[in-house]
């Protein structure tokens, strides 16, 4: 998958057929001192049925928040492993979200570190 400018809005790579959704909220950071003012969650890839997305106001470690039919897997980006899934995944679905992340590690981290900075 080529790099994309995470200012984009939406990018679609013909090549594998990935739909990248990049908000403009990246560039903002949306680093929001007011918790009772909240911050959507860019959906940052949308593939195989998941949806990848950082929460704006969220907390290090680095992670994505992959969904799919309902369920909710907050999956680790240094090891690429699920660590707390909301609803129910099938162990094919988790293994298939993790390697998802993997395959798009480098986007998502800098996707992290975009919105909440390095950790």
């Amino acid at each position: 998958m080529n790099n994309r400018d995470l200012s984009d809005e939406i990018c679609r790579d013909s090549a594998d057929g990935v739909i990248v959704v990049a908000s403009k909220m990246l560039d903002a950071g949306c680093h929001n001192p007011r918790p009772s003012v909240s911050c959507p969650a860019p959906t940052l890839l949308r593939e195989e049925g998941f949806e990848v997305r950082i929460y704006t106001f969220d907390h290090p470690p680095p992670h994505v928040h992959v969904a799919k039919a309902g369920a909710i897997m907050k999956i680790d980006l240094a090891t690429h492993q699920v660590t707390e899934i909301v609803g129910r995944m099938t162990n094919r679905d988790v293994k298939r979200a993790e390697r998802l992340v993997a395959r798009h590690a480098r986007f998502l981290q800098e996707a992290w570190s975009k919105i909440h900075g390095s950790c």
